[in-house]
């Protein structure tokens, strides 16, 4: 029970400390950039990830229920087999459906609450790249 509370834990904390990198816009020094200087444009770049984000919250809210459920199935599978095979009774078949769904949907739904952060959005960047392009910045690249 110890292992299955670490694994919980783990799965939980893993999106929160890989958050803490995200992609970013690279700006050409076109005249734009240099009109309003490094700290105006980054303020600019706040503005339309914070646009994106709020545009994008409601497609991202049902790829998360959609992944969460298909999660759910697959981690309810898996459990079902691993409690048969280790307990070999009908409450070790039940218990191992239900955590492995519950470990499944959480898994599922995380995967797309973090997804930005550890692998590029290319919805969210074509977002971002068409906001500053209307405000008159290019953007050559993201890292």
């Amino acid at each position: 029970m110890k292992n299955i509370i670490k694994i919980i834990i783990t799965a939980l904390l893993l999106p929160a400390l890989i958050s803490c990198s995200s992609y970013k816009p690279i700006l050409d020094q076109n005249n734009k950039y240099i009109q309003v200087g490094e700290e105006a444009a980054g303020q600019d770049i706040k503005q339309c990830s914070k646009d994106a984000e709020n545009y994008l919250e409601k497609y991202k809210a049902e790829r998360m229920r959609k992944e969460a459920g298909r999660k759910a199935i697959i981690g309810g599978i898996f459990g079902a087999i691993t409690g048969t095979l280790f307990g070999g009774n009908i409450k070790s078949l039940a218990a191992g459906t239900l955590i492995g769904a519950g470990i499944g949907a959480g898994m599922g739904a995380l995967s797309v609450a973090g997804e930005d952060k550890v692998k590029p959005d290319y919805i969210k960047q074509n977002y971002i790249t068409n906001c500053l392009a209307r405000k008159g910045y290019q953007v050559i690249g993201w890292q």
